[in-house]
């Protein structure tokens, strides 16, 4: 082999090339804090802090001051719009293109919440200007001066602008890729994760406008259920005949949800949405549908000889614990009882094999570490299931008993 086709590799293997689907080093993240977010007037300072200002553009020489800084930011307003709308915005990467949503929905939240509610009636171009009042005045005391001090501001302005291009690019880019609703429902996971862990709610409210707020998780959720039973419907009717639209409909609520956090869960939200928009969830649909495959061939035959089993006559939940996993063979009484537990679970896994799996998570006595890393998944995802498997048998039981 060549002296330099040898030393190719081995500087190959000590510097690898980064993997394409990890973000570059400047690409934000949503548990780490935003720029903008940070800029605050203390509830208690903001009439002094006003009054200040007001002061300020009462001198002659504060206001010539004034009056130049924000003609030449109206000046570089003018000039960046009109530089916007000739940008070809297919050039740039996903990961540039959601920077600027974020950027944008960050600058949004911080205009509507930087001041203290006592100007909750402030109007919303007053809020702006005083917005850029504090970056200039913020420049200068990082000893810049001339254009040089309006710095942040003109990256404000340019943040602000860009908002409904990019938009515009990410619909494009989206409807190009059958995928896409799986990255939006890893980005909505991961901020719900993020709520529940920091007891907050910083981020579902960064732009009030923003279609990520009421009825995103539903239309995610029914995109996904539509693409995926189109491609399922026909290798499923192969398995149970007939009954395959119906299965379908009932196993394609709980599986997407499962099979999307199972597989990518753990990306962090703001980079899964650039991955959708790269097309890299696109195989999601077809994993869905794979999973749901796979649940109908392993219940075919409990799903079409429906067996009958006699329901317990009660089913809560300590008693449905004990009498399936605890050890009583001396007790004919018990033993009884737990016969009729095990037949109800046993039906209503027939009935709802959705749920096998975490019904049986339920009813185990293994640590949730273990049983999260025996299926690849969080114990957060163990947990949903246990939930939802037994509500569900809960509403089972009640309904044929009724």
């Amino acid at each position: 082999m060549p002296r330099r086709t040898t030393e190719k590799k081995a500087r190959r293997k000590l510097n690898p090339k980064p993997r394409s689907e990890s973000p570059p080093p400047w690409f934000p993240r949503l548990d780490k804090p935003a720029p903008y977010l940070t800029v605050r007037v203390p509830p208690g300072n903001v009439d002094e802090w006003l009054d200040t200002i007001i002061g300020i553009y009462d001198t002659p020489e504060g206001r010539v001051i004034i009056d130049r800084d924000f003609n030449e930011l109206a000046r570089f307003e003018s000039a960046h719009a009109r530089s916007l709308a000739r940008t070809d915005w297919s050039t740039f990467s996903s990961y540039e293109i959601i920077r600027w949503i974020h950027a944008h929905a960050t600058l949004s939240r911080a205009i509507h919440s930087f001041l203290p509610p006592s100007c909750v009636d402030f109007p919303f171009t007053v809020r702006f200007w005083l917005f850029l009042f504090i970056l200039i005045s913020w420049g200068r005391e990082q000893s810049l001066y001339g254009q040089e001090a309006l710095t942040p501001a003109y990256r404000t302005i340019q943040d602000w602008l860009v908002a409904p291009y990019v938009a515009r690019e990410v619909t494009r880019r989206a409807a190009q890729h059958v995928g896409f609703p799986a990255g939006l429902l890893v980005f909505l996971h991961r901020i719900f994760r993020l709520e529940d862990e920091t007891h907050a709610d910083p981020h579902a409210r960064l732009v009030p406008e923003s279609p990520l707020n009421e009825g995103a998780l539903s239309w995610t959720l029914d995109q996904l259920r539509a693409r995926s039973y189109r491609g399922a419907r026909s290798r499923v009717s192969n398995v149970i005949g007939e009954e395959s639209s119906q299965v379908l409909k009932d196993n394609l609520s709980g599986q997407v949800w499962e099979t999307v956090v199972r597989k990518w869960g753990e990306h962090e939200a703001l980079h899964a949405l650039a991955l959708a928009l790269d097309g890299k969830y696109d195989i999601a649909p077809r994993a869905i549908a794979d999973d749901i495959l796979d649940g109908v061939k392993h219940f075919s035959t409990s799903v079409a000889a429906k067996v009958e089993v006699p329901l317990p006559e009660e089913a809560e939940e300590e008693r449905l614990r004990i009498s399936i996993t605890e050890d009583d063979q001396d007790h004919p009484a018990r033993a009884a009882g737990r016969a009729d537990a095990k037949a109800a679970v046993e039906r209503f896994k027939v009935a709802h094999p959705e749920h096998a799996d975490g019904i049986e998570l339920y009813l185990s006595s293994e640590p949730l570490t273990e049983l999260a890393n025996a299926r690849h998944c969080t114990v957060q995802t163990i947990i949903n299931r246990k939930n939802r498997a037994f509500e569900a048998f809960r509403n089972f039981v009640t309904e044929k008993s009724s």
